[in-house]
């Protein structure tokens, strides 16, 4: 019987197998240099240019590596709290994968609605520049994080209108978990998606909103039905 890996594993793997090619290419490039082999004057440029080429792909896959590991603790660290703090009468979901739209870190359910959480592991302070998520006053390089969000969000949505016939909003949040990152948004939503720190996201789920959008049966439904495409639930 084959184990089937996570999409944090699968990820996780790519990026270690990258890596690991990035060092043997690396040796052999660096032992067995091609300008040694050739006449032309531009080909030792030509050699350090592809040196440089590998030394930024040791760098990127190194970094991906570090940002998944960190990432993944900073998503069992929000659970934990969320578990935590939050009522009984709230459900939590972590790592849903629907579709292809790649993983969603966590999902809450509860009186208050359903809220779809994607968690940042990153420091630093986080702004907004009219379009895009910024930290240090650069754009994010991974991706458009709102974008993400929105995405996740939808995928829900739809999921619930198609397997329920229930049309419901669905709130997206980015919680940055890293001490470290200074957010200053408060409850303000960017391009429709609230941007908080740690501290922020219990207030935000179970004391900014109204404790009566879902009744007890409803989160019943709806946390069976999207627990069919938890990772590992079976």
């Amino acid at each position: 019987m084959t184990m089937k890996l996570s999409y944090y594993q699968k990820s996780l793997s790519r990026s270690i197998i990258c890596f690991v090619l990035v060092i043997v290419v690396g040796y052999f490039y660096y032992k067995y240099p091609f300008y040694k082999y050739l006449k032309f004057w531009w080909s030792s440029l030509a050699w350090m240019g592809g040196f440089a080429i590998l030394a930024l792909l040791f760098s990127k896959f190194g970094y991906q590596i570090g940002n998944r590991i960190f990432g993944k603790q900073s998503e069992d660290n929000v659970k934990k709290q969320l578990l935590k703090g939050l009522s009984g009468s709230y459900k939590i979901l972590d790592n849903l994968v629907i579709g292809d739209r790649g993983n969603i870190d966590i999902v809450v359910i509860g009186p208050s609605g359903v809220w779809s959480i994607e968690v940042k592991s990153h420091e630093g302070n986080i702004g907004y520049d009219d379009e895009e998520l910024t930290r240090n006053g650069c754009r994010f390089q991974e991706k458009n994080f709102l974008r993400q969000a929105w995405a996740q969000k939808k995928i829900i949505e739809e999921t619930l209108l198609s397997e329920l016939q229930l049309t419901l909003h669905v709130w997206p949040v980015i919680v940055f978990e890293n001490p470290n990152a200074i957010v200053h948004f408060g409850l303000n939503k960017k391009r429709g998606v609230y941007v908080i720190g740690y501290d922020w996201l219990e207030k935000l789920i179970a004391d900014s909103f109204p404790q009566n959008v879902l009744n007890y049966e409803k989160i019943e439904i709806i946390y069976n039905i999207l627990n069919k495409y938890k990772e590992n639930s079976k």
